[in-house]
Formats: C-alpha cells, structure tokens, sequence
C-alpha cells in the first residue's frame, strides 16, 4: 500500500462523523449502565503497600460529556479528533478500575 492509501483509509475510518458519533454514544449507555455498579468512591492510585492513595467519586469518570464537547468544537484543530479518543480511552480504563 502506498502512503496515500493508508492516509485515505486513516481518515475514512477514524475521522469519520459517524463513528465519532457511535462512539460517544456507546460511552454515555456505557457510563449510565457502569454508574449503578460502581461503588460511591473509585481507587485510582495505589501505594506500594498497595493501599488506596487516591479515591475519586464515582462520578469524575463521566467523561461522554467531555467527549461530546470535544466533538462539537473538532474544527478547530485536527487533534481534537485525537483527543476524543484519549477520552474514549480514558473513560474505558477507569470503568474498568471501577469494577
């Protein structure tokens, strides 16, 4: 494959609106399903003990909402694309330290 190819296909597949838009949405079904089995406070850093340094609400992790913001204003720059999906991964790790 030559350059252009690869280019083409890297903006078809991941600047594409529509799967920007799945993919928020599939994180605020994500976050409200979590949301009723998370407990009210979340360990996000542990100590070499490994007890709990810092716990978070369970709430803080409610990252769709800046996902959705990040989507709105995504002609402003091109990295905001990335961004949202640092988001997307963000917000999927710390479900999965929630649970």
């Amino acid at each position: 494959m030559t350059k252009r190819k690869i280019k083409d296909y890297f903006n078809q597949s991941f600047f594409n609106n529509n799967m920007q838009q799945y993919m928020i949405i599939c994180a605020f079904i994500l976050a409200l399903v979590a949301l009723w089995f998370v407990p009210a406070e979340i360990s996000i850093h542990f100590n070499s003990l490994n007890y709990t340094d810092i716990k978070v609400t369970k709430y803080i992790g409610f990252f769709p909402i800046f996902m959705t913001i990040t989507y709105l204003v995504r002609h402003i720059h091109w990295r905001t694309y990335l961004l949202l999906y640092f988001l997307c991964i963000l917000h999927l790790i710390l479900i999965w330290l929630a649970l």
